[in-house]
């Protein structure tokens, strides 16, 4: 499938000639990978996913640093959090911009990590799912004013979609944008992949149907005041339990 340029393009590489270190991060699946491979072809890339990367990282850092030396990607950084330590060392021992692109599927947590350790050092990008600009191939990127001019402007360009409800279903993820994919399967397989590995690391969550639940209950709400009460009546839980709940989808970028 065809690359589909994304709206932070320009600030991602501005901000990697501005900054020691740049994060980029958000949910699984919004292309994080894809555009860092496509704006920084020159940087070694490091996939810590690998797990024997990650047991490198983990138990041998100084060495682990030493053979992927910058400019370098680190991908899915999250898993090896004792590794920002060892960034802020090399990020402190020289001048130069543009030393680490940093990449992660768990914001807050990484925004955490992020914030204590390479403070003034690092830029930090949240990456969404595809706009409809995005999906549209749309250049027109002002920000939002409740004006006349910003609409007359903006209806220049904007398109209604040939299909609202194809759009509505298959949403942003860069992946459906392919129209051989079923969306149906592709979520299906996110969301099992989603509880097997976030929500068991980020929470000790008993019972995963019980989550489920709670998250389709949470998906038939879309556009409306988060009502905590409704939503445990519904799923036969207490309000102390959807909110801890809650704080999971918005730590692994869901919400």
């Amino acid at each position: 499938m065809e690359y589909i340029k994304r709206a932070v393009e320009d600030i991602a590489l501005h901000s990697d000639k501005t900054f020691k270190s740049l994060l980029i991060t958000g949910a699984r699946q919004t292309g994080k990978t894809e555009m860092i491979r496509k704006l920084f072809p020159d940087k070694k890339y490091v996939l810590i996913d690998d797990p024997f990367v990650e047991d490198q990282a983990n138990n041998n850092p100084n060495l682990f640093m030493m053979l992927n030396q910058p400019p370098v990607v680190y991908d899915e950084v999250q898993r090896v959090p004792g590794l920002f330590r060892y960034i802020k060392i090399a990020c402190d021992g020289t001048d130069d911009k543009g030393l680490f692109c940093l990449s992660g599927s768990q914001p807050l947590e990484l925004m955490e990590k992020a914030s204590e350790s390479l403070s003034g050092r690092i830029g930090i990008i949240e990456l969404s799912p595809l706009s409809q600009r995005e999906i549209d191939g749309d250049a027109f990127n002002a920000p939002f004013l409740p004006t006349m001019e910003y609409v007359q402007e903006r209806n220049k360009t904007a398109k209604a979609p040939n299909n609202l409800w194809e759009r509505i279903h298959r949403g942003g993820y860069p992946a459906l944008q392919d129209s051989e994919i079923d969306w149906g399967v592709f979520f299906s397989g996110y969301v099992k992949t989603y509880l097997e590995r976030d929500v068991r690391k980020l929470s000790a969550v008993q019972d995963l149907n019980d989550f489920r639940r709670f998250m389709v209950a949470v998906a038939a709400r879309t556009g409306q005041r988060v009502n905590y009460s409704n939503i445990a009546d519904e799923i036969g839980k207490d309000q102390t339990t959807v909110k801890s709940w809650m704080s999971i989808l918005e730590a692994s970028g869901i919400v």
